[in-house]
């Protein structure tokens, strides 16, 4: 595990892990629905060698993560996450520790959400935390995307082959729907805490320029101060 996590992060939560699920339920609903499948030529040659082996996960892998932008990008363009406005509690004063109300449109901050890392340099604590928060949502979209890519395989199954659709297949697809809910229901709790997030660190933001603004114009002042005395 600790190997992993040194891969990179965003690699890890976003690829890897959602990858290692997609896997573990094809292989899941090959067992359920059709054992023979797991017999054919092509997986045993596969999974003879090491090399077969990986190269298998890091295709499933990859092809998971580029599914999984199609539907963040579809999920997000129309609202599937739930409501567009949300109700949050924001900063009025860091200082003071002082929240109000407030309704934000958490799409629209989410997909600002790449400016803000351009804006923060890399050794800047605020462009870390972006970065996990991002990385935790695609965790949760690409897991719900790997629910999905198991739920498609196992209708095909089926579909090809009627007389598979027995209880325990039902009962199969019932668990595949009920995890798909949970990481629909999760997706919709991680996207509000991002937008929450970024808000916070575009504010920070925001605040920063402000003050280096006004620290620029008392230099100005005080240097044409210097000069009249002069």
């Amino acid at each position: 595990m600790t190997a992993l996590f040194g891969i990179s992060l965003w690699i890890t939560l976003a690829t890897v892990l959602p990858g290692l699920v997609t896997i573990f339920l094809l292989l899941t609903s090959f067992a359920v629905l059709q054992p023979t499948l797991l017999d054919s030529v092509v997986l045993t040659r596969l999974l003879e060698t090491n090399l077969g082996t990986l190269a298998g996960a890091v295709t499933v892998m990859i092809f998971t993560q580029m599914l999984g932008i199609l539907v963040e990008r579809v999920w997000t363009r129309f609202p599937l996450y739930g409501p567009t406005m949300r109700e949050i509690d924001q900063f009025r004063s860091f200082e003071a520790d002082q929240t109000e109300k407030d309704r934000i449109n958490v799409y629209d901050v989410y997909r600002r959400g790449y400016n803000l890392l351009a804006v923060f340099g890399r050794d800047d604590d605020v462009h870390g935390h972006i970065k996990r928060v991002l990385a935790q949502f695609f965790l949760t979209n690409n897991v719900m995307t790997a629910v999905m890519i198991a739920l498609a395989v196992s209708i095909a199954i089926c579909v090809a082959d009627r007389t598979l659709l027995t209880g325990v297949a039902i009962g199969y697809f019932c668990v595949l729907v009920l995890l798909l809910g949970i990481a629909w229901f999760a997706g919709g709790i991680r996207i509000k805490t991002m937008a929450i997030a970024l808000r916070v660190a575009r504010m920070k933001y925001e605040a920063a320029e402000r003050e280096q603004q006004a620290r620029s114009g008392t230099g100005r002042q005080a240097h044409a101060q210097d000069h009249e005395e002069d």
